[in-house]
């Protein structure tokens, strides 16, 4: 998702699932979807702007069991090949996060995981590649 278009991304109400209340609130971009009903977690995502850049913050304000869990649409993974993800990361303190692609649905099967971690206070730009792989 770039929010740095000229048209801004749409926005929309985090939606919990169906039967499943969740603490996380706030604004999502449309088609992203916050995951973090399962877990015991507290939060809020934000859109924000920061010395003329636009962003998605994600303020996690509690977590006692699991994990918050915002997932975003990413093209069906083809065998043999490699993924780019860029990404602009800022914390106003240390922070440690998990980057993974995974099935959407049960079994939730990874395909591919890297841990980022964040602490400047200006934006720093991280380059994510997934290995190439024969198959899933």
């Amino acid at each position: 998702m770039n929010f740095q278009s000229a048209a801004p991304p749409k926005l929309l109400p985090v939606k919990p699932p169906e039967n499943k209340p969740t603490r996380m609130t706030g604004t999502i971009p449309a088609g992203w979807r916050d995951d973090s009903a399962w877990a015991d977690v507290a939060g809020e995502y934000l859109p924000e702007e920061f010395e003329g850049t636009r962003y998605l913050r994600v303020r996690v304000d509690s977590v006692n069991s699991g994990a918050a869990q915002l997932a975003a649409p990413f093209p069906d993974a083809k065998p043999g090949t490699a993924y780019e993800i860029r990404m602009s990361v800022r914390a106003p303190r240390p922070a440690t996060f998990a980057v993974v692609l995974r099935q959407d649905g049960p079994p939730y099967k990874e395909y591919w995981r890297d841990e980022v971690r964040a602490g400047a206070p200006n934006f720093e730009e991280i380059v994510l590649e997934t290995p190439v792989r024969r198959g899933r």
